[in-house]
């Protein structure tokens, strides 16, 4: 199942690439900067950007453990994305239940596109380290977008200058722990076996054995004595 909707983000992000090219193609031919030809780039655009989301979660869905609810959870929140964003590029933003929705979902999205892709790199192999590090990551990165959505969900004016240093600190954090994970897997994994070692030359390259030739003569030494005084004819 895993394989088939990979296969099927696959082809839907290659539709959308395709669509979004004509559109952009066209309004760069007709210089015509109206606003239907925006909201149909626009369009063009966010679907990408929402298959590619939804593409992360999918690689994820072949696990038997909680990352295949992340999974999940990436693809609909994906899904609900397009829907949301398509609704403001050709209604607008007038509504303002509207917009909250847009804001959460878009808050949500890169926090669970994170979570898919730094729990997908998680290996039976990998140390205690490297799991503590991504776990650290993805939750700085989970309740970062947790305010970010309550910020667009309950405020209604500005929300003042904690809220953001608590949301700077947490996206530092993520980034931090992120980083640190990928690091202490590097380390974790060690060089490879084969690394500095020559590498053996091709069957192409390999210099040819000399064909066999038969050995030398031996060299052939001073002709006895007895024979070069004529000894060795008839007896006198």
């Amino acid at each position: 199942m895993q394989g088939s909707l990979t296969r099927r983000f696959v082809i839907a992000l290659a539709a959308t690439l395709c669509v979004a090219a004509v559109c952009a193609i066209s309004v760069v031919l007709t210089g015509s900067l109206a606003a239907t030809a925006l909201q149909g780039l626009g369009s063009a655009v966010v679907a990408v950007l929402c298959v590619l989301t939804g593409l992360a979660g999918a690689s994820v869905l072949e696990h038997d453990d909680a990352r295949r609810s992340v999974g999940l959870a990436t693809i609909l929140l994906s899904g609900f994305e397009l829907v949301l964003a398509l609704a403001a590029i050709w209604t607008g933003l007038s509504n303002e239940t509207l917009a909250r929705a847009l804001g959460m979902c878009s808050s949500l999205l890169p926090a669970f596109v994170h979570a898919s892709l730094m729990l997908g790199r998680v290996r039976d192999e990998d140390g205690r380290a490297v799991r503590l590090l991504t776990a650290a990551a993805v939750t700085a990165s989970m309740l970062g977008a947790a305010v970010l959505a309550g910020g667009f969900a309950v405020v209604t004016g500005s929300p003042g200058g904690a809220y953001w240093r608590l949301l700077g600190v947490l996206a530092v954090l993520g980034t931090l722990f992120t980083l640190l994970a990928l690091i202490a897997r590097r380390l974790d994994r060690g060089p490879s076996p084969r690394r500095g070692m020559p590498e053996a030359p091709a069957a192409s390259d390999a210099p040819h054995a000399p064909e066999s030739q038969p050995p030398p003569a031996p060299p052939r030494g001073p002709r006895n004595h007895s024979l070069a005084l004529g000894l060795d004819g008839p007896g006198r």
